[in-house]
């Protein structure tokens, strides 16, 4: 992504209303009391589960941390919320290859 993107985006899950933003070569999102800060150029994988046999949609971003271990970071939002779809397609627009999402569940989290 580039340094000089910042975009903001917002959708809801459950009771929360989510924040989310990508700048300066960051993903920050605020969820309640949580807050996720991701460097985008330490993200390998991005996957969203939006199964059946859920009543939400999940964003899983796995990256990697200083000491080179994987980590993720998890996005929650209710199904068909604009803003949680612009932010996946946001984050996706200049590094498609990092989107998992076709994989079965298992296949995911195995490589995640």
């Amino acid at each position: 992504m580039s340094n000089q993107l910042q975009d903001t985006f917002s959708f809801r899950y459950t009771l929360f209303k989510v924040e989310a933003r990508i700048a300066q070569g960051m993903l920050l999102s605020k969820m309640g009391l949580k807050t996720i800060i991701v460097p985008l150029a330490d993200v390998v994988h991005i996957y969203i589960d939006d199964g059946r046999d859920r009543d939400h949609v999940e964003m899983i971003v796995c990256y990697r941390n200083r000491k080179g271990r994987l980590r993720r970071a998890k996005l929650f939002s209710e199904p068909n919320e604009a803003g949680f779809e612009a932010l996946k397609d946001a984050l996706l627009a200049e590094r498609p290859e990092l989107d998992i999402s076709h994989l079965d569940r298992l296949d995911a989290y195995r490589m995640m």
